[in-house]
């Protein structure tokens, strides 16, 4: 159904189910001789700012695009760094990894992920970019990019190996493509990008903010600018459907965000001490000493 919005349970089940349902696809296929190629995108840090969420600022056209060709979450909540639920389906307090990968946390058990699962089903699998889960059996992928997740800002580069995993690897492809943005640092213009950038006097701020400041105007207009860099790696790597041969145009194309972000209110947060001008008020801000 085109555009059909979708709820909250049936986004906390995504992940999993991407996997389930091509897994199943794959058995009703068999008679057709007819298996759906997948490609999951993620966008690190990204909130609701897209234009088929009603954001008129967002550059976001082929992401709405998607969007309108296909399913749309409308009530889809990431309380947390969600790597681990979109591999296993779950919570992380039920996987294990409660943080972040990089502080140490770890899934405590051997859950099915989608890489294993797909591979069980003679799915050729890839990533580009960022994992964060651990441990490493957890994602056992037939090919890794050369990509580094930094990198994942050079969209071009991003498509470039999207490419080479088509060539590389053969067979019935799922490729995951993690980029980096809007995560910070804010990077207005990088190696491949070179469309006018949105300027501080050409946005408002979210209203979710509360705050109108020059500073607040800079970080959303350096935001949207990074949501555009995903949108135009999303063109890039979208066009694989169609770019080697037609058996690539079964593909089935998901685009989501692992957890979001609060532009500006996160640079708040990190001030030791500032002053915020706010409806003609001066509110001192510190941040609490932890002991």
């Amino acid at each position: 159904m085109r555009g059909m919005p979708t709820d909250r349970r049936g986004y906390c089940c995504s992940a999993l189910a991407v996997a389930a349902g091509m897994v199943l696809r794959g058995a009703w296929a068999a008679e057709e001789s007819e298996q759906t190629n997948a490609l999951l995108i993620t966008a690190d840090d990204r909130g609701l700012q897209l234009g088929c969420y009603g954001d008129r600022a967002a550059p976001t056209p082929n992401l709405d695009r998607l969007a309108n060709e296909g399913a749309r979450f409308i009530n889809a909540c990431v309380t947390q760094s969600s790597c681990s639920s979109i591999f296993t389906g779950l919570y992380p307090r039920q996987n294990g990894q409660v943080e972040i990968a990089h502080l140490g946390y770890s899934m405590t058990a051997a859950y099915p992920t989608i890489p294993s699962l797909l591979k069980a089903t003679g799915y050729k699998t890839g990533v580009i970019g960022k994992i964060h889960v651990n441990p490493a059996t957890a994602s056992p992928f037939d090919w890794f990019s050369e990509v580094k997740p930094g990198q994942t800002r050079e969209v071009a580069k991003v498509t470039q190996s999207v490419d080479r995993f088509l060539w590389d690897v053969g067979g019935q492809p799922f490729l995951m493509v993690n980029y980096m943005d809007p995560h910070r640092p804010f990077l207005n213009q990088v190696a491949d990008w070179s469309e006018r950038p949105l300027k501080p006097d050409e946005v408002e701020p979210f209203d979710f903010l509360g705050i109108d400041t020059p500073k607040v105007c800079e970080n959303v207009a350096e935001y949207y600018n990074c949501v555009a860099h995903v949108e135009k790696g999303v063109d890039g790597c979208s066009a694989w459907a169609a770019s080697r041969d037609a058996s690539l145009a079964n593909t089935l194309i998901r685009e989501v965000y692992d957890r979001p972000g609060k532009p500006s209110a996160v640079e708040l947060y990190d001030l030791q001490q500032d002053l915020v001008e706010f409806h003609n008020l001066r509110v001192s801000l510190s941040t609490p000493k932890w002991r």
